[in-house]
């Protein structure tokens, strides 16, 4: 009886807070312009998740509104990308090396981008036989270029518009400074997001660097990382409301700190080596 009750509960309490979501974004359902549904995974992030992350997601949509491209965007230097001189055969490879789905195509140079290739529009050209094979240019797509300080929410209502998932963000003398995927933007409301080419990659979470010291990722579990420091969080705290490593530094330092920042918790001396505006990404703990 009990386990139906907290069922029912559990029921009632992703119905409210999704109800809350759809508000705030003011998508509907009807609104199926993406082949990554926002609202299904939001549903089902809330549905397979803790109260922790719950209050997050809504902390975070309610940030939404104030985030720009250049807070989400892929950096310049970290952009995959392929040129319309490269023959077929080599841009299948990077595709196939990379596991992302599309991919800017340039000219010259990153400043000089002319579209992006599918994966599904190349694989089916590969099929074909050699005098049949489309140019590389046939197959290059329309891509979005926005500014570094476009709203997300303006963003999100161009790949709406023009149902294209990827866009090129420019810096103020119009040169290439990053690229936005759909998936960035859902990740900064739910978190990262598994992909198909992600299930074969599991990250390991907490790892030993040498002397006694440990890489951490800030979405490791409080109890996990306890385990590997043999320290207990827990015990320490009357009513803790985070259970990730990175919610702890959070809440131990009053604010989201910037990459360096260090808190000593009895023994143990955390320092941030991965942090955004948003969140710490990853942590080095030592001895102190």
């Amino acid at each position: 009886m009990s386990s139906a009750v907290s069922k029912n509960n559990k029921a009632k309490r992703v119905r409210g807070i999704f109800s809350k979501i759809s508000k705030l974004l003011r998508l509907r359902r009807r609104d199926a312009y993406l082949e990554l549904p926002v609202l299904d995974i939001l549903e089902q992030k809330i549905a397979e998740n803790s109260y922790e992350e719950e209050r997050n997601i809504i902390k975070n949509i309610l940030a939404f509104g104030d985030l720009e491209a250049s807070d989400v965007m892929i950096n310049r230097a970290e952009i995959i990308a392929v040129s319309t001189s490269m023959k077929l055969a080599d841009i299948k490879k990077i595709f196939i090396n990379d596991g992302h789905s599309r991919l800017p195509i340039y000219k010259s140079s990153l400043d000089d981008i002319e579209g992006f290739i599918h994966i599904k529009d190349l694989f089916k050209a590969s099929l074909l036989s050699q005098k049949d094979k489309p140019s590389v240019d046939s197959l290059t797509r329309d891509i979005i270029f926005v500014p570094e300080t476009i709203k997300l929410t303006e963003l999100l209502k161009k790949m709406k518009n023009k149902k294209i998932h990827i866009a090129i963000v420019l810096d103020e003398h119009g040169g290439t400074s990053g690229l936005v995927t759909i998936e960035d933007i859902v990740e900064e409301l739910v978190g990262d997001i598994k992909d198909e080419h992600d299930v074969h990659e599991e990250k390991q979470l907490i790892s030993e660097d040498g002397d006694g010291c440990f890489i951490i990722d800030a979405s490791a579990e409080i109890e996990e990382v306890g385990a590997a420091l043999g320290y207990d969080f827990v015990d320490h705290e009357d009513d803790p409301e985070y259970e990730t490593i990175g919610g702890f530094i959070i809440t131990r330092l009053g604010h989201i700190p910037k990459e360096g920042a260090k808190l000593k918790v009895d023994k143990w001396e955390f320092e941030v080596l991965e942090a955004s505006t948003r969140k710490v990404k990853k942590l080095r703990a030592y001895c102190s």
